[in-house]
């Protein structure tokens, strides 16, 4: 439906003479907004921008455009303008701060982007924008509050997944002779990134429960930290089993660990070690007999 509107808009602009500007402007918010065809959106933010060059609403659509088609000091340096007129706009400067990431300039980008937070300090996607540079940067203490965010982000977009749980989530208790359940989330990637905290979370004298996806379990089956894996046993069906019928005291989202643990960059562990190589891999991929080091790489 979305394609045939755009579509619709499309003729509009075709037909429109009196409301040419008009038609054409909701033609190119529609493509912006569904990510449709960036070159041509840009070029029809460039002409509208040209008529009214001193709209700041048709600007920031124009330099959103320009991102959106990779055209990163282009957008830039829109924006630029823009935030020297609204100093202030918090949209902006989010924006500039993920252009800058873009082009590799971190420090830049952390700064900006925390500038924005200063400005809008309850703004949802800020924050996660912030959290995610103070993590790449390595200010793990100040970015794991911070990243909780993505939840809330999660919950309006997929719906409330805590509700699943009659147990409270875990934010550092104790957890001796306790069993908490951990429930992956996000990519598979991530999965196995956080693996590295289960260490920790086992020291502490807890009983580990991990639901996780199907890929995932092949991998970590045998691994003595969890006391129980639960996991579809084929990658395209659904859990069998609800969270709210397996027996535990508490509750976490995998990337929610180390903001329980109240993990510094220097505790932060190594990467998991008990991960197992699945049965025929190596002739699955064909991996070539050569005594150089052979490097995988998966997206």
């Amino acid at each position: 439906k979305t394609d045939d509107a755009i579509k619709l808009l499309e003729q509009t602009v075709s037909i429109s003479k009196e409301n040419y500007h008009l038609a054409l402007y909701n033609y190119g918010t529609a493509l912006l907004l569904n990510h449709q065809d960036q070159a041509k959106t840009v070029n029809i933010f460039l002409q509208l921008y040209s008529q009214e060059p001193d709209n700041n609403d048709i600007h920031y659509k124009l330099a959103v455009a320009l991102l959106q088609n990779s055209e990163f000091r282009d957008a830039l340096n829109h924006l630029k303008i823009l935030t020297a007129k609204e100093p202030k706009n918090s949209l902006f400067l989010k924006e500039m701060a993920f252009i800058y990431e873009q082009l590799g300039e971190f420090k830049t980008g952390l700064e900006t982007i925390k500038q924005a937070h200063q400005l809008s300090p309850d703004n949802i996607n800020i924050q996660l924008n912030y959290s995610i540079a103070l993590l790449r940067l390595g200010f793990f203490e100040l970015a794991w509050p911070l990243y909780e965010s993505r939840l809330i982000i999660e919950q309006k977009k997929y719906g409330d997944k805590t509700r699943l749980f009659s147990t409270p989530s875990w934010k550092g208790e104790s957890l001796q002779q306790k069993t908490l359940l951990i429930h992956g989330e996000q990519g598979l990637g991530d999965n196995i990134q956080y693996l590295r905290f289960f260490p920790l979370i086992k020291s502490l004298g807890a009983n580990i429960i991990f639901i996780c996806p199907y890929e995932i379990a092949l991998l970590i089956k045998n691994n003595p930290l969890i006391d129980q894996l639960i996991s579809p046993k084929k990658p395209t069906i659904k859990f069998e089993i609800q969270p709210s019928q397996i027996p535990h005291d508490y509750q976490t989202p995998l990337m929610s660990t180390p903001f329980a643990l109240s993990l510094k960059q220097q505790k932060t562990p190594p990467p998991c070690k008990n991960i197992q190589t699945l049965k025929n891999f190596k002739t699955r991929i064909s991996i070539p007999t050569t005594p150089l080091l052979k490097v995988g790489l998966c997206w």
